[in-house]
C-alpha cells in the first residue's frame, strides 16, 4: 500500500540510516561495515545483520554452509553487528554489546574460543569485552579495547600477535607494552597501531619493510614507524602499509614491486615515502598489492597492481602513481582485498571491480572487471505491490522488478514468460512507487505521470487501447499524480490538488464517475476533493480525506461502503461515524480503516473472517477489531487483512487457503488477528488474493502464501505457510553453483 506521507517518511528514515552508516566510515577510523579479503566480501545491512559473497571456503560466510556465491547471501545469524573483520579463511563480528564472535578456519586458534576447531557458525571470543575495534589477518585476529590497549590471538610464527614471545595463543593476549591506541589495522601477517599522539607502531612480518622501522627483521613486539607523526588513519596491505596524515596527504612503506607505495617507483621502501600528488584524502584502503583512497570530493583514486583490474580504470596496466577510478562519486566507504576493491555509496549501493575468480565482485558473474560493477540486489526497496499472481518492487534506484505470473505481460519485461526471479521492467528508470492489480501493474514516475503494463481487461492500462502490453504504456492524459492505487481490474490516481481520477472495470460504479460504463482512460471521480489517500477493492473504491473522514463508492452487496445499508452508489458517499482515519485499505468486498490511535475498524463481508472481529458475519458499518492496538500500517486485499505493528511485527486474519496469513498453517482461516511466524523488523506490507509480502528494515523481501507462478520468489513453485526470502530482492539472492548471472 502506498501513501505519499509514508513514502516521504521512509525516505527520511533512509537518510537517517545512511547517516548511521557514515558513523562507521574510515574517516572516523572505524572501518568495517564493508570488508574485502581473500576472494570474499561482506557488508553490514542497515539493521545490523550481514550479507557476504564470493568464496565461502572454510565457512567464511558463517551461515552453516560452505557454498560460495557470486551474489550477496545471508551471513552469520547475528544481529546488532557493528563491525566486520575478514581474515584469510575466517571472519569476526564486533557486536553492539562490545563482544566479538568469530567463525571459519581455526587451525591456529584465530577464532579465539580456546580451541583449534573450525566452526561454520559464530563462536564467542573467550573473555573479551569492551571492544571498540577488530581486525583480522591470515591466521590471527586483534581487538582494540575501550582502555586503548590491544589484544590478539592466533598464529604467531612471525610475531603476528605482538606479545614479544614466539608461541601463538588460542585465547586473547595483550600486545606487549602498547597503550593509548586509537586504531589498528591488519592484513596478512603484520599489524599496525595508530596512537593518540599521531605516531604509529607495527609488529609481525617485515621481510619487505612493512613495519617501517628501517629494517627487514620480523618483530614480535611493536616498533615505531620511523619519521611518521600527525597520522589520522592507517591501513595495512599484504606486505605494505599506508598512513593518512593531518594535512590529508599519504605516506606508504614496504613492498613496492607493483607500485603499491604510489611514489612513482617500484622499489621497496623500509621507511615511509610520500604518495605522488596525493592531497585531499579522506580515507585509505590497502589491498594485497594495491592501494586506494577516497577523496574529499567522494571520488576514488588507486595505485599499484592492476593485473585483474583492481585500479578500476578500465585497464590491466599497473601504476606506481594514483589514477582516478572513472565515474565514481558519492562514495562513503572503500575496501580493498586480494586484487579487487569495493566502494559503498551514500544510498547503500555497492560497486566492486578487479579480480572475480570466486565471485567476490558480487555481480552474479565470475570474469574480472577493470571497471566498477554494481553488486547485485543492493538497491533498497522503495515500495512493493502484490497482484493476483505476481509481485513487483520499486527500488530506490528508480527501477522496477517483478516476479510471478506473466501470461499477460504483468511483469513488464518485454516477454510473457513467468519467472520466480525478479525481472527488470523495461523502460522504467525513475519509478517512485508501484501498485499491482489482478493482472496488471502501474508505476508512478518521478515526473508525476503513470505508466502501466500487463493485462488490459476492461481498460485497466488506461491508454484507451484494447490490447495487453508486456512493456509499460503511458496512461492517457494523466499528470500531476501524487498516488496510484489498484483494485481488481481498475486503478485510481490521486492528484496533487486532492482530486481523483479512475479507469478500468466499472460494472458496479467503482470508477465513481456516475455511470457503470467501461472507462478506458482516466475519468474524474464526481464531487471528490481534499483527498489524502485512496484504496480500491474489487468492486468498490474508498478515499480518505484530509479531515480524517472517508468517502466510498461502487458495489455494496456486503456492506463494503460502510453506510449501514447494502445500497450501491455510483458516486462517493460518506462513511457515517468514521473520523480520525490515518490509513485505508480495501479487499474484495470489505474495507478497513486504521485510526490515529493505532486501532483498526473494518466493515463489509466477513464470511472468511477478514473483518477480524471473531465472527464470520458481514458488518454494514465500521466495527472495531478487538484486541488490536499499536497498528502503524494495514493492508487488506482479497479476503485477507494484515496489520504491521509498532514493534515491527505483523498480524494477519481472514482467508488462509494458501498460507497467506503466515501462521504456519495452510487451509481454512481465522477471524481474529494472529501473528505471522518468524517475521520481525518489518517496515512495509502488502497482501492480495493469495499471498502476502513484507519488506524488512534491511530491504530484503519476504513473502508467503500461494506461489504457483513464482510470485513468492523461490525457485520451488508451491505455497508457503511461513515467510520465505525472495530470490533477487535487495541483499537476498538464490545461490546458483555455476555462478549463472541473474537477470
Amino acid at each position: 500500500m502506498f501513501m505519499t506521507s509514508r513514502f516521504q517518511c521512509r525516505f527520511v528514515v533512509c537518510l537517517v540510516l545512511v547517516a548511521l552508516i557514515s558513523v562507521y566510515s574510515r574517516e572516523s577510523a572505524a572501518a568495517g561495515n564493508l570488508v574485502a579479503s581473500n576472494g570474499y566480501t561482506c557488508a553490514i545491512t542497515e539493521i545490523g545483520t550481514m550479507r557476504c559473497w564470493g568464496s565461502n571456503f572454510a565457512g567464511r560466510f558463517g551461515n552453516t554452509i560452505y557454498t560460495s556465491s557470486s551474489v550477496p547471501v545471508a551471513g552469520p545469524p547475528l544481529n546488532a553487528v557493528r563491525q566486520i573483520a575478514a581474515g584469510q579463511n575466517h571472519a569476526c563480528a564486533l557486536l553492539e554489546t562490545g563482544t566479538v564472535m568469530c567463525w571459519g578456519a581455526n587451525l591456529s586458534g584465530q577464532l579465539g574460543d580456546g580451541t583449534g576447531t573450525n566452526s561454520v557458525l559464530p563462536v564467542p571470543v573467550s573473555g573479551l569485552t569492551d571492544v571498540e575495534e577488530i581486525t583480522a589477518g591470515d591466521q590471527f585476529t586483534c581487538a582494540r579495547l575501550q582502555d586503548k590497549t590491544v589484544r590478539c590471538w592466533g598464529r604467531n610464527d612471525r610475531g603476528e600477535i605482538g606479545t614479544g614471545l614466539s608461541f601463538g595463543s588460542w585465547l586473547p593476549v595483550a600486545v606487549y607494552d602498547l597503550t593509548e591506541v586509537e586504531q589498528i589495522s591488519t592484513k596478512a601477517s603484520h599489524t599496525c597501531a595508530r596512537k593518540t599522539d599521531g605516531g604509529v607502531f607495527c609488529w609481525g612480518a617485515n621481510s619487505d619493510g612493512a613495519l617501517g622501522d628501517g629494517s627487514t627483521t620480523d618483530r614480535r613486539a611493536p616498533v615505531a614507524v620511523l619519521g611518521l607523526s600527525g597520522v589520522q588513519e592507517i591501513d595495512v596491505g599484504g606486505s605494505h602499509s599506508c598512513a593518512r596524515l593531518l594535512d590529508r596527504s599519504v605516506r606508504c612503506w614496504g613492498a613496492n614491486a607493483s607500485g603499491q607505495l604510489g611514489n612513482g617507483q617500484t622499489v621497496r621502501s623500509l621507511v615511509p615515502v610520500a604518495v605522488s600528488d596525493m592531497a585531499g584524502v579522506s580515507a585509505l584502503s590497502a589491498g594485497n598489492s594495491h592501494t586506494c583512497a577516497r577523496m574529499l570530493d567522494t571520488s576514488v583514486q588507486c595505485w599499484g597492481s592492476n593485473a585483474s583490474g583492481a585500479l578500476g580504470n578500465g585497464t590491466t596496466i599497473s601504476s606506481s602513481v594514483p589514477v582516478v577510478v572513472p565515474g565514481l562519486v558519492g562514495v562513503t566507504d572503500i575496501a580493498s582485498g586480494w586484487g579487487y576493491t569495493c566502494a559503498r555509496f551514500a544510498d547503500a549501493r555497492i560497486r566492486c571491480w578487479g579480480s572475480n575468480y570466486s565471485g567476490e565482485l558480487g555481480n552474479g558473474t565470475r570474469p574480472y572487471s577493470g571497471q566498477p560493477q554494481a553488486v547485485a540486489g543492493l538497491s533498497p526497496i522503495g515500495t512493493v505491490g502484490v497482484g493476483g499472481w505476481h509481485t513487483c518492487m520499486s527500488l530506490t534506484d528508480g527501477t522496477v522488478r517483478c516476479m510471478g505470473q506473466n501470461t499477460l505481460g504483468q511483469l513488464g519485461n518485454g516477454n510473457n514468460a513467468s519467472s520466480s526471479i525478479p525481472q527488470l521492467a523495461a523502460g522504467i528508470s525513475d519509478a517512485v512507487s508501484v501498485v499491482a492489480a489482478y493482472r496488471a501493474t502501474c508505476v508512478l514516475l518521478a515526473d508525476a505521470t503513470v505508466r502501466c503494463f500487463g493485462g488490459n481487461y476492461n481498460g485497466a492500462l488506461g491508454n484507451g487501447v484494447p490490447a495487453h502490453s508486456n512493456v509499460a504504456v503511458q496512461v492517457s492524459g494523466l499528470t500531476n499524480v501524487a498516488e496510484v492505487a489498484g483494485g481488481w481490474n481498475h486503478f485510481c490516481a490521486r492528484l496533487a490538488e486532492g482530486t481523483v481520477k479512475c479507469w478500468g472495470l466499472n460494472d458496479d460504479g467503482q470508477v465513481g464517475n456516475g455511470t457503470t460504463n467501461l472507462v478506458t482512460t482516466p475519468a474524474g471521480v464526481a464531487g471528490l476533493i481534499g483527498v489524502a489517500q485512496i484504496a480500491l477493492g474489487h468492486y468498490h473504491s474508498c478515499a480518505r480525506l484530509t479531515d480524517g473522514s472517508v468517502r466510498c463508492w461502487g458495489g455494496n452487496a456486503q456492506g463494503q461502503l460502510g453506510t449501514g445499508t447494502t445500497d450501491a452508489s455510483l458516486e462517493p458517499i460518506p462513511v457515517p461515524g468514521l473520523t480520525g482515519v490515518r490509513e485505508l485499505t480495501a479487499g474484495e468486498d470489505h474495507s478497513c480503516a486504521l485510526l490515529v490511535n493505532g486501532t483498526v475498524r473494518c466493515w463489509g463481508s466477513g464470511f472468511r473472517g477478514q473483518l477480524g472481529q471473531g465472527a464470520w458475519t458481514d458488518e454494514l458499518s465500521p466495527t472495531a477489531v478487538p484486541g488490536l492496538t499499536n497498528v502503524v500500517e494495514i493492508s487488506g486485499r482479497g479476503y485477507t487483512t494484515c496489520a504491521r505493528l509498532l514493534d515491527q511485527t505483523v498480524k494477519c486474519w481472514g482467508f488462509n487457503q494458501y498460507g497467506q496469513l503466515g501462521n504456519g498453517i495452510a487451509g481454512g482461516g481465522t477471524n481474529v488477528p494472529g501473528a505471522v511466524v518468524g517475521l520481525a523488523h518489518v517496515r512495509m506490507i502488502d497482501t492480495n488474493e493469495g499471498h502476502t509480502c513484507a519488506v524488512l528494515m534491511d530491504d530484503t523481501l519476504r513473502c508467503f502464501g500461494q506461489g504457483d507462478f513464482g510470485q513468492l520468489g523461490p525457485a520451488v513453485r508451491s505455497f508457503f505457510e511461513t515467510p520465505q526470502d525472495v530470490v533477487g530482492s535487495p541483499l537476498i539472492y538464490w545461490h546458483r553453483d555455476d555462478f549463472e548471472s541473474l537477470p
